[in-house]
């Protein structure tokens, strides 16, 4: 599709997506955060259902001059390639971060693909693990390079974790925006 935006012609590609994932999506084996329920049980809060995304984003993106954070902003950043929600770190108003090594934060009602649904919106926080591998499975790269997840919101595509070579990424390799 394209438009025009103060005289430039845009292109953009639309994503519509019901936001229910490809894969298992249920909380199980964590008998304590709600939603989850012990080994073997499944939880009552964690399902996915059907969101309408439609979603506009440049088919092709250039580099920012300036940047401007959206650590703390709440819901969807940028979408995967099987229609979920990404959501960036943060998860509540207060900028507060999910924390790995916290046993009280949000990550402890993620399910075993790295995701887990707020009022019914299932969403990533994380790499989704499930993904990765269905993708890693389906469309492998000639070099081990991580194939592409999905797609930010201004229109750059996004990879796993590993760079060229198959090598792990690591904080250090990332720029300030953690890309």
């Amino acid at each position: 599709l394209s438009g025009t935006l103060n005289g430039v012609t845009v292109v953009k590609r639309t994503i519509t997506a019901n936001g229910c994932p490809n894969h298992y999506s249920i909380c199980t084996g964590k008998d304590g955060p709600p939603g989850c329920a012990a080994i073997g049980v499944e939880g009552t809060d964690t399902e996915a259902e059907p969101q309408d995304h439609v979603i506009d984003i440049p088919a092709y993106p250039v580099i920012a001059t300036s940047t401007t954070s959206n650590e703390c902003e709440l819901g969807i950043s940028a979408i995967a390639l099987n229609g979920v929600s990404i959501f960036n770190g943060a998860v509540n108003q207060q900028c507060e971060l999910v924390v790995t090594t916290d046993a009280t934060s949000e990550w402890t009602s993620f399910d075993m693909c790295s995701g887990h649904s707020e009022s019914g919106n299932y969403h990533y926080h994380f790499p989704p693990s499930c993904l990765l591998a269905q993708a890693e499975r389906t469309n492998p790269t000639a070099d081990g390079h991580s194939p592409q997840i999905g797609w930010s919101f201004d229109g750059f595509p996004i990879y796993g974790p590993k760079g060229p070579g198959g090598v792990m990424r690591t904080a250090s390799d990332l720029d300030t925006c953690g890309g």
